[in-house]
């Protein structure tokens, strides 16, 4: 499983987890950080000039890449507070189940997003068709859409996480 930080001693070094090696990689292979502010600049002025206009000039200055893999790094909290690794795309009372990039989102290295959307949505549509047939119910119930979003929810980040750990470390070659 992923670190949330690397450790100081690789910081720089490289790989999916390192913040810092993509920003340097990108400052020095394709564009310097004057660059970039100034490429900001002219895009806001040519595509929102009243917000380019309203913008402290220091904004463009200050401009950076960002990259954060943490986000891979998925746990959830139980109801005492405590960390559980089991996590899920649904609430706890199954009104509400996640999809696409709500839910797992990636970066586009694979072209693996919108795959893993649709398959979701199938996975989803899956386990509420399952309870139903369990229950015998030719029509679903709220219950029943309940009880599919937990199915969903609970089972479907297993399938997910690798592809989003994948496609973070192919990110940054």
């Amino acid at each position: 499983k992923p670190e949330a930080d690397p450790k100081p001693k690789d910081v720089g070094k490289g790989g999916w987890k390192d913040e810092t090696s993509l920003e340097k990689k990108l400052l020095l292979d394709d564009f310097t950080k004057n660059d970039l502010s100034k490429n900001l600049d002219k895009m806001l002025q040519e595509t929102v000039p009243a917000f380019h206009a309203a913008v402290d000039k220091s904004f463009y200055e200050n401009a950076r890449i960002n990259r954060r893999p943490t986000w891979l790094q998925m746990s959830a909290t139980n109801k005492d507070g405590g960390r559980t690794e089991e996590v899920s795309y649904s609430t706890e009372s199954g009104n509400v189940a996640l999809v696409g990039d709500a839910a797992h989102a990636m970066t586009a290295s694979m072209g693996e997003g919108g795959n893993c959307a649709m398959e979701s949505a199938v996975k989803l549509v899956d386990a509420v068709g399952c309870i139903m047939k369990e229950k015998g119910e030719t029509e679903c119930t709220v219950d029943t859409m309940n009880a599919g979003f937990l199915k969903y929810g609970v089972s479907r980040p297993k399938d997910v996480q690798p592809i989003q750990e994948m496609s973070a470390a192919r990110n940054n070659k």
